[in-house]
């Protein structure tokens, strides 16, 4: 093996059989020039390509069924307390309970379950509605949206002034 000094000032070692010149063999404690570290690294690009777009994609899934849950969970309230406003500012019948929930139903459609708890004051109302989406796992909980309205009834009366 010879070494000698090259221009950069660095030393270059090679193995060189008998009869060669010095220098024409194997480098040897140096690094692969950029044509052999490229072979080396083939493909890499591929693999780390692919596990991003995976990572962006289910991050974009995780950001679609948030806004479904907060959409769905907000209409949920809303129909609720709609319902129970429109039950505490009429008259207590069982045809005002009906349109009521004939109402919510067109609403919120055939998955929703809607229970009038009270129609005496306060008027209660309850909306029951499967989470949305694809991905159905976790605690009992999280599948289903369940939202109570409670509202004071008034009635109006007529004071008795002389």
């Amino acid at each position: 093996m010879r070494c000698q000094r090259t221009f950069a000032k660095s030393i270059d070692c090679r193995l060189s059989a008998p009869g060669q010149r010095a220098g024409s063999g194997p480098i040897i404690g140096r690094r692969p020039s950029g044509h052999q570290r490229r072979r080396n690294e083939q493909g890499s690009g591929l693999l780390t390509s692919g596990i991003v777009a995976t990572l962006i994609l289910l991050l974009l899934l995780l950001a679609s069924q948030t806004l479904l849950l907060l959409h769905r969970s907000t209409l949920a309230d809303s129909v609720a307390f709609d319902a129970a406003s429109r039950l505490a500012t009429s008259p207590a019948s069982p045809q005002t309970t009906d349109r009521m929930k004939e109402r919510a139903q067109s609403m919120l459609g055939s998955l929703a379950v809607i229970n009038v708890v009270s129609t005496e004051d306060p008027v209660i109302v309850s909306v029951s509605l499967p989470t949305p989406g694809l991905l159905k796992f976790g605690p009992r909980s999280w599948k289903t949206i369940v939202r109570t309205a409670q509202i004071r009834r008034e009635d109006f009366r007529e004071s008795a002034t002389p």
